[in-house]
């Protein structure tokens, strides 16, 4: 059974190794620099020398299965656009394409991972709706837009039964993700 485990964790790890590419983030840099450190910490603080070893393993599952289920909800990681402009000159987000969860032109930005479905001009514009809201989310800061988003969200859902209204509503995040991709699409690409 030990066997039989430690198998399934080298095959989720070597997934998440060949697949988990965020162009400027590689998941085995990040496995070698963030999984170590938590186990380190807790040696010391325990003065228990297996802790390193049962973090470290934590953390490769933790990687795998995210990794695993990041691809299968919103697609592998995918080089965005050449001509669009990014408001991610530093390669923190990791731009996936091809889940189950979109299609059809669908976006979504949960933290740094963007999802985005379509093809051609719908796809261009997508990720620049999207890319916005990364924008929007560095100059407000993670919980300013998400809870701003969150709000507007349920409060447009119980006003008028969806949320479609916020794309057309002037000053929300929507709205300025809509009107950023729109002056992207006319005036730039």
């Amino acid at each position: 059974m030990k066997n039989c485990f430690l198998s399934l964790l080298l095959i989720c790890f070597s997934v998440g190794l060949f697949t988990q590419q965020s162009y400027g983030n590689n998941i085995i840099e990040h496995y070698f620099h963030d999984s170590p450190r938590p186990g380190v910490t807790q040696a010391v603080i325990d003065k228990n020398p297996d802790a390193v070893w049962q973090n470290t393993i934590g953390g490769a599952v933790y990687g795998a299965s995210s990794t695993l289920l990041n691809i299968a909800a919103f697609g592998p990681a995918y080089k965005p656009h050449d001509t669009y402009y990014s408001h991610d000159r530093e390669g923190q987000t990791t731009y996936r394409k091809g889940g189950l969860l979109l299609h059809g032109g669908q976006g979504l930005t949960l933290g740094h991972s963007l999802g985005v479905s379509g093809e051609d001009d719908v796809l261009i514009g997508t990720e620049a709706h999207e890319s916005t809201h990364i924008w929007q989310q560095n100059k407000m800061g993670w919980a300013n837009f998400y809870g701003k988003t969150i709000t507007s969200y349920i409060s447009a859902f119980f006003k008028y039964g969806t949320i479609n209204n916020l794309y057309n509503t002037q000053g929300t995040l929507e709205w300025q993700a809509d009107r950023a991709s729109y002056y992207y699409m006319r005036n730039i690409r």
